[in-house]
């Protein structure tokens, strides 16, 4: 008779069995204080259907509890239960939320019912940093090389300009920042020595002087000698 008595209550624990996990739902570990959310999910992994007991808390860096949640009160649970989202004001910093869960049922497995996850809030200025710095770029343009007639033996040479242009963003647009050349003109001989320096646009000087130019010189002073001549001579006869 004994026997049987103590057959039918290992008969009993057996069937009142169970194994119940919680798990903490997280889609990030890092997050603003405008979007952080999080919630739990407790699950039956075998077993019986009984009533589920949670509690749920949220500890900063320190060990110190700055939230404290009750989601379920020996609330029934049949395959899996999962709480409303949660979504505590926290300051920057990082953070551990804890759950915890209890079941009516004999839970052969206690490991899995506690379950851990750290993460940090951090406001957007520290998570995506703007870069203020101005970046400074150095444009180097070689305008082509001008010479003068064989017969000058000079070459005009305009000296590379540099222009530094700053922008505040990454890309730099050169319309808005047009290219200035400066006045500064070189002048080199055959012997490869230098003829001129800076030369100011209010004060022009003649460079070189084409040999076309000297021809026309030439044939304006004969026209001119010769109207005088002609002149003298009709004034004479008279």
């Amino acid at each position: 008779m004994l026997f049987s008595v103590l057959l039918t209550a290992v008969s009993a624990a057996e069937t009142s069995d169970c194994d119940y996990k919680i798990e903490i739902l997280l889609n990030s570990s890092v997050y603003t204080p405008s979007d952080f959310v999080w919630k739990m999910k407790a699950a039956r992994v075998s077993g019986i259907s009984t009533n589920i007991t949670a509690t749920a808390r949220i500890e900063d860096s320190n060990g110190k509890i700055i939230k404290t949640y009750k989601p379920w009160t020996s609330d029934p649970i049949s395959r899996q239960k999962t709480s409303g989202e949660y979504s505590p004001n926290l300051k920057d910093g990082e953070y551990r939320v804890i759950s915890e869960i209890s079941v009516d049922c004999n839970d052969v497995d206690k490991s899995n019912n506690i379950d851990s996850e750290n993460f940090a809030i951090a406001s957007a200025a520290n998570e995506n940093p703007q870069q203020d710095s101005k970046e400074e770029i150095l444009i180097t343009q070689s305008p082509p090389v001008i010479s003068a007639p064989e017969e000058n033996k000079s070459i005009i040479q305009i000296v590379e300009n540099k222009v530094n242009i700053k922008n505040n963003s990454d890309e730099v647009n050169l319309a808005q920042k047009p290219i200035e050349y400066s006045n500064e003109i070189t002048l080199l001989n055959s012997d490869g020595k230098s003829d001129s320096a800076l030369q100011d646009s209010s004060k022009p000087e003649l460079i070189y002087e084409s040999s076309n130019e000297k021809s026309k010189e030439i044939v304006l002073y004969v026209l001119l000698g010769f109207s005088v001549l002609l002149n003298i001579i009709l004034i004479w006869k008279r």
